[in-house]
């Protein structure tokens, strides 16, 4: 008979001790330190639209808010399916402009791959209008 115990376990960094008994009463173990790392899972949010020249200084980049992010890929799009940003990082986020200019008020599609730290994939899609 196996007997496995298994609980909700909270992120950290966790040990493992395997104890077996034969069906002679023989009895031994193994114990592995810091042998399982749990992270927490990632969130990732973007806005719906942004202000690239407001007078405010607020939502003036379109970027993410996110936590637990490892890998990251953003693309954005235009109407007609022309690629005017992409960025490998988070904290580079699209400033508006297009070839040096200054986008038009438009919605854009933006769509991001990526993993969390914890291995979760991530594939999803949007859209951002951009006010001026």
């Amino acid at each position: 008979m196996k007997k496995v115990r298994l609980s909700i376990i909270q992120p950290g960094t966790y040990s493992i001790l395997l104890e077996v008994w034969s069906e002679h009463d023989c009895y031994d173990s193994a114990y592995i330190e810091q042998a399982i790392v749990v992270e927490k899972a990632g969130a990732i949010a973007f806005p719906t639209a942004f202000s690239p020249r407001s007078s405010q200084q607020l939502n003036t980049i379109f970027k993410p808010v996110y936590r637990g992010l490892r890998v990251y890929h953003l693309e954005i799009y235009n109407r007609w399916g022309e690629k005017v940003f992409e960025s490998k990082d988070p904290e580079v986020g699209w400033d508006g402009f297009i070839d040096g200019k200054l986008g038009s008020q438009d919605v854009y599609a933006w769509k991001l791959s990526g993993k969390y730290r914890n291995g979760t994939q991530i594939k999803e899609t949007g859209n951002v209008t951009l006010i001026r």
